[in-house]
């Protein structure tokens, strides 16, 4: 019982908040600063584009909808000119004066939607009226377009008919066909959307703008962003209390975690499993510790699993991929020729299907025999079975003549044992079909590449025919 409250005290001497838990809750204060900040900025952001974005789609409804009523939703529909008044089609918009002007389908637009719309015609600069106009002193630059329609009246009720657009807003529209911007319409400042209008020939005859009151539009802007920030507020704080709770949980993990390891460290080994519910990386070294565990309950020994095949008594697969981790050291210190051969049994599963798999696993051995006599010969060659009938050769530091030698020597033996196989289409004995790949080692290459190398001139070869072999290079 003594042992437990130590080790009790000497974790919580560890994990103190001078250490691992200060850092980590000072970083989580960064991070939910960082975060605070962030969002802020993307919302700000946001907010802004959507703003923007709302009034430019906003405008841009209003203009099709002021078309649509002055037209009676014809899409046929196209801007013309007769005697100086605009025409929608057929339907007639005005020529500047009180008598002419077709004002009720901008009110009924203004009444419905709030949005102030007006139509104007284009004047040459050599029109009377025009230049009549600018020897007035109208307090503004006027550009060649005249307002012919629109929603609204001037200060006491005075008509704006007969007004001109200003005229850098005319040369605006006269370079891009668009523009957008604030105007002081009746008094009041707007926030306006400018869009020329064409004739059929694409001749531009006037324009059209929609604006709707800076007023108004701030207030409800004003509206939706103190909702959003509200929103956004919320939100924070969730992500900041989220934040504190994963800190809390793993700094309750670790404790948890280093009492179980102290436990270890002074030589009891606990009973139970180490449980811990957290992340995957957390659970990993829990589970690792576990294992662990199970291992010291075991007499601390770690079993090392063999190393030999057990059939055939040459090297396994694990000793293979420990093997070559070496060997690519040597060579990337030591740059030499390497040869990679793999090799499988033709027509194997014939065999066993037919002779039974006691006269298949002695097949096997008659290949590991040969592989061993090779080895034998040049204790520089490595063999391995790689799986099933498959075997693996390393040839280290050879000449490109002395690995095809050992290849044709290794068909040959073989073959040369006359095992019996009436099933294989290749002979009427057992064969082999190799391949293998050839190259200098080089430190941008691994033994991998060259055994894949290999594999694919196995593959090659047993396509053409088997009872061969082939060598390739990188």
């Amino acid at each position: 019982m003594q042992i437990y409250k130590k080790l009790r005290k000497e974790s919580g001497e560890k994990l103190n908040l001078s250490t691992i838990n200060l850092k980590i809750i000072v970083a989580g204060i960064i991070i939910s600063i960082i975060v605070v900040f962030f969002v802020s900025f993307v919302v700000s952001g946001t907010i802004t584009n959507l703003e923007e974005r709302l009034i430019g789609n906003r405008l841009e409804a209003d203009i099709n909808y002021a078309k649509d009523l002055v037209s009676g939703n014809d899409n046929e529909a196209k801007w013309n000119v007769r005697e100086d008044t605009i025409y929608f089609g057929d339907t007639m918009i005005g020529d500047g004066t009180a008598e002419k002007a077709n004002l009720n389908p901008f009110l009924e637009h203004y009444a419905k939607t709030g949005t102030m719309a007006y139509i104007f015609i284009k004047v040459s600069d050599d029109d009377p009226k025009f230049k009549d106009a600018r020897k007035e002193k109208l307090g503004y630059e006027i550009g060649h377009y005249y307002r012919v329609a629109g929603s609204t009246l001037g200060e006491g009720g005075k008509s704006i008919l007969g007004t001109y657009m200003t005229k850098n807003v005319a040369d605006e529209l006269d370079r891009k066909g668009v523009y957008s911007g604030e105007a002081n319409v009746a008094g009041d400042m707007i926030f306006c959307l400018y869009r020329v209008l064409e004739d059929k020939d694409g001749n531009v005859v006037g324009a059209i703008v929609v604006g709707r009151s800076i007023k108004e539009m701030n207030n409800e802007i004003g509206k939706a962003v103190i909702k959003v920030a509200l929103f956004t507020l919320f939100i924070i704080a969730i992500i900041i209390i989220i934040i504190f709770v994963i800190i809390s949980q793993f700094l309750n993990t670790i404790n948890v975690i280093v009492f179980y390891l102290r436990q270890l460290e002074v030589g009891v080994i606990p009973e139970s499993r180490l449980n811990i519910n957290s992340i995957s990386e957390i659970n990993l070294v829990a589970d690792s510790i576990n294992n662990l565990v199970g291992y010291l309950r075991e007499n601390l020994v770690l079993q090392k699993k063999s190393e030999i095949d057990a059939l055939t008594g040459l090297p396994n697969r694990m000793s293979y991929d420990e093997y070559c981790i070496e060997l690519e050291k040597y060579l990337h210190a030591n740059q030499k020729t390497l040869g990679v051969e793999i090799l499988d049994i033709d027509y194997f599963k014939q065999y066993n299907d037919n002779y039974g798999h006691q006269n298949g696993d002695a097949c096997i051995k008659m290949i590991a025999g040969e592989l061993k006599k090779l080895v034998q010969e040049n204790p520089k060659i490595y063999v391995a079975r790689y799986g099933g009938d498959e075997f693996v050769i390393i040839y280290p530091g050879l000449l490109f003549s002395e690995v095809e030698n050992f290849v044709k020597s290794l068909k040959r033996n073989v073959q040369a044992n006359a095992l019996e196989h009436k099933y294989s289409k290749a002979a009427s004995v057992v064969t082999v079909t190799q391949g293998i790949c050839f190259d200098v080692f080089t430190p941008e290459k691994t033994i991998a590449d060259f055994l894949k190398r290999a594999d694919g001139a196995l593959y090659e070869e047993k396509k053409i025919g088997r009872n061969s072999f082939r060598i390739i290079q990188m």
